[in-house]
């Protein structure tokens, strides 16, 4: 059994050194946490410790199991299980632990975002997470072969972080229910999409974080 690790930051760095490095290791994290968390509550974990706890936003669990698979070549675990998991938490939230699933995630598949007024704490983040978590599950649904019309659904997703994208300001900007973006604006949201930005964004390093 496998806990006591928040994704949020360990997705990025932790998660794909061990893949590298030890892989071993990370293959008994998927099937002795990741599959042991889904079986017994439902959810993957975002943040256990050891059980679910509503800390910090996203769904970056989507990113480590696609990573191990895909990157890491990892096999021996039932990753159909474990992308079960992943599909599921695009559309439940736990009812008790707000940051396991998605919180918003009504507004995030049918508008695209997570409204800035639908009363959603961290609402930009969560979409710009959301997003890139919906790139993961693409990437990895297609390796794993499943229908076409669920690869086009998250290739779609994937690509929601242009709706926060905002031309007058050059940033990243919360927008409300009817699609106007959020104001007055606080310059405080940089560029926060890992892949591609071409089509969008005028200039690498147009997007500065501003104060």
């Amino acid at each position: 059994m496998f806990t006591d690790t928040g994704f949020w930051d360990t997705f990025r760095a932790l998660f794909p050194l061990l893949n590298l490095i030890y892989p071993s290791v990370n293959k008994e994290i998927q099937e002795g946490g990741l599959v042991n968390t889904y079986k017994e509550s439902g959810f993957l974990p975002e943040w256990a410790s050891p059980g679910h706890r509503s800390i910090m936003v996203g769904n970056n669990s989507a990113s480590v199991v696609a990573d191990a698979y895909l990157k890491g070549g990892l096999r021996g675990y039932d990753i159909d299980l474990l992308y079960e998991g992943m599909l599921h938490g695009t559309e439940n939230v736990h009812p008790e632990v707000s940051s396991t699933g998605r919180l918003g995630h009504e507004y995030y598949n049918s508008l695209g975002y997570v409204p800035y007024d639908a009363g959603i704490n961290e609402n930009a983040a969560r979409t710009l997470e959301y997003a890139y978590a919906d790139w993961t599950i693409y990437k990895l649904a297609k390796e794993l072969k499943r229908p076409q019309e669920e690869i086009d659904l998250f290739a779609k997703r994937s690509q929601n972080y242009r709706n926060l994208y905002s031309p007058e300001h050059k940033l990243m900007r919360g927008r409300n229910k009817d699609g106007s973006f959020q104001s007055p604006f606080s310059y405080k949201w940089e560029m926060r999409s890992p892949r591609a930005t071409a089509g969008i964004i005028p200039g690498r390093y147009s997007t500065i974080r501003r104060d």
